[in-house]
């Protein structure tokens, strides 16, 4: 009775574990799809005439740059090669951002 008790505890672990793994198996797939997909950007993040700055790739960093004369501004310490798929390709463009809140805004974002 002891064997048979021990036995039905130990399949419903085995079932949770294998439950488990594939809940976890899916997270990764639905994760790695979501940063493949381009998002819906915003437009007053492409909206290059009323930025105050935009952020682009330089030499493999995020860089900001003055919007007005397209002067390079800062190269920050945040890796192109940290950031989701989408953001690399939205970088690619340039991100506008309208105004200096905007902008510490986006490298936040970019650095967690």
């Amino acid at each position: 009775m002891l064997l048979k008790r021990q036995l039905t505890v130990l399949a419903a672990l085995m079932i949770a574990a294998v439950m488990c793994a594939a809940a976890t198996v899916q997270s990764f797939q639905r994760r790695e799809a979501a940063d493949n997909i381009l998002p819906a950007v915003e437009e007053k993040y492409t909206s290059y005439e009323t930025a105050a700055y935009i952020l682009k790739e330089q030499d493999g960093y995020v860089a900001v740059f003055s919007s007005n004369a397209n002067n390079l501004l800062e190269v920050t310490s945040i890796p192109v090669s940290s950031l989701r798929q989408a953001d690399r390709a939205l970088l690619q463009n340039g991100i506008a951002a309208g105004s200096r809140q905007e902008l510490l805004t986006l490298l936040e974002d970019f650095n967690s």
